[in-house]
């Protein structure tokens, strides 16, 4: 037997025939039918392997690639071999092409200038360089030393 759902109208929906329905739910199958759409119907955009490609670079790959530009490891060859050797440790199964484990040399350059540029006015480092000013000052009292912190 078939229920007919009543149009909306800003109330609750209406079944026919609800005083059935409570016995015909207790027999009740659910099935769910997927459609996928075919190989060919993807032509506008990439499809297997090469979708990889386009992906953004992983999360634990920028921050790995931040530990190494703040350990001092600023040159792309040498950071690409320790991110190989980091995606080794992850043990994801991927292919080289794919660029959310793998980046392009572009892709680690950006990573690495986005790390230095994030480092570049930290407030540790004016506060310590504030300490340091103040201990050359107390002893070479007869140099002058100015230093005016970013920010404020």
């Amino acid at each position: 037997m078939r229920y007919k759902v009543l149009p909306h109208n800003g109330k609750k929906r209406k079944w026919q025939n609800n005083s059935k329905i409570p016995l015909q739910i207790k027999h009740l199958k659910i099935r769910v039918y997927v459609s996928l759409p075919k190989e060919e119907d993807h032509a506008c955009h990439l499809i297997g392997e090469m979708a990889a490609y386009c992906l953004p670079v992983d999360r634990r790959i920028n921050r790995k690639i931040v530990e190494l530009v703040d350990d001092g490891i600023r040159r792309v060859p040498e950071v690409k071999k320790l991110l190989e050797l980091f995606v080794r440790d992850l043990e994801v199964t991927t292919t080289n092409s794919n660029r959310r484990f793998f980046p392009t040399d572009v892709d680690i350059r950006n990573h690495i200038y986005q790390a230095i540029v994030a480092s570049r006015f930290c407030k540790n480092d004016q506060q310590n360089l504030q300490i340091l000013v103040n201990k050359w000052k107390e002893d070479s009292p007869k140099d002058k030393f100015f230093y005016q912190p970013v920010g404020g």
